[in-house]
């Protein structure tokens, strides 16, 4: 496995601080100059160097993940539906986890509590079928409100208030 370049050895390769370094490739007003600029660019560049989406994560508090939980990712509906959405995260810069609930109420329940869990942004959810008849449209109501992030129900019908 190939060695992940950080943020210090782009400094040490450029010859100054990892502040610097993070100021200068994340765009942030620094004291700078143009050559310290192209060293820092030219560094990370020969360096291969790629943010760490974690790490970022930790400090912006956004992870550009959203979660997408479909009933059967078999069926061809919700496959085309999971790739346009997974085109548009992409066009938005977000990553897209699908997930498949095998159109289980108690699959589904397990889903909404894991995926937040692992910091997505958001969740689009196609609830299980019988999440949307009888007492089973309460519990999923009470599921979605625990969420700590946005959800969105879609294609399915059900009563949320």
């Amino acid at each position: 496995m190939a060695y992940r370049a950080t943020l210090k050895d782009v400094a040490a390769a450029a010859g100054v601080s990892v502040t610097t370094v993070s100021l200068v490739l994340n765009n942030r007003p620094a004291r700078v100059s143009d050559e310290k600029r192209k060293a820092i660019a030219d560094a990370a560049k020969k360096l291969n160097y790629v943010p760490n989406q974690s790490a970022r994560s930790l400090v912006t508090k956004q992870s550009q993940l959203v979660a997408l939980i479909v009933p059967d990712i078999e069926n061809l509906f919700f496959a085309a539906l999971a790739k346009c959405v997974e085109d548009e995260c992409a066009a938005q810069g977000y990553s897209l986890i699908v997930a498949n609930s095998d159109d289980s109420r108690a699959a589904e329940h397990e889903l909404l509590q894991r995926l937040p869990a692992r910091g997505v942004d958001g969740v689009m959810l196609i609830p299980a079928r019988e999440s949307c008849v009888g007492s089973a449209v309460e519990q999923l109501c009470e599921d979605v409100a625990l969420v700590p992030c946005p959800v969105v129900l879609i294609d399915r019908l059900t009563q949320c208030g």
